[in-house]
């Protein structure tokens, strides 16, 4: 299967939520306490900036509209395959490094697009700025 070829790489920096150890409200799914990470995992990525105060709007969900973003980060489904057995990006992970620079993100949503014979080739994690909603508060 062809993989593309034109992204920009760079060492994405992940701290994944244990699902496992993290306790969760049975009725609003909301992670009680502190939330347990799994230890950090370079990808190679993608990222994009949503500049000049302009969002992406994402799409209504079954639970309700989605948070904006304040950016994604693209990702070859091949390489996330190949990386461990165990990763699998969901809301709530977060990004810690992008090319080097710290970073406090905040995984929102995460989509499979590009699909080639029925299977996805690229992986959008969009994310929020998790200091910037704090400054806002």
């Amino acid at each position: 299967m062809p993989l593309p070829a034109v992204l920009n790489l760079v060492d994405i920096v992940i701290n994944q939520r244990d699902t496992a150890q993290t306790f969760v409200d049975s009725d609003f799914g909301q992670p009680v306490g502190a939330e347990e990470r799994l230890s950090a995992i370079t990808l190679q990525g993608q990222a994009n900036w949503h500049y000049g105060g302009r969002t992406e709007r994402l799409s209504r969900t079954l639970t309700g509209d989605a948070a904006d973003s304040s950016g994604h980060v693209v990702f070859r489904t091949t390489d996330l395959d190949d990386a461990s057995p165990t990763v699998t990006l969901s809301k709530g992970d977060r990004i810690t490094s992008i090319a080097g620079y710290s970073h406090d993100l905040e995984i929102v949503e995460v989509r499979r697009q590009a699909f080639l014979r029925g299977a996805p080739l690229l992986t959008m994690c969009f994310f929020t700025d998790i200091a910037s909603k704090r400054a806002s508060r």
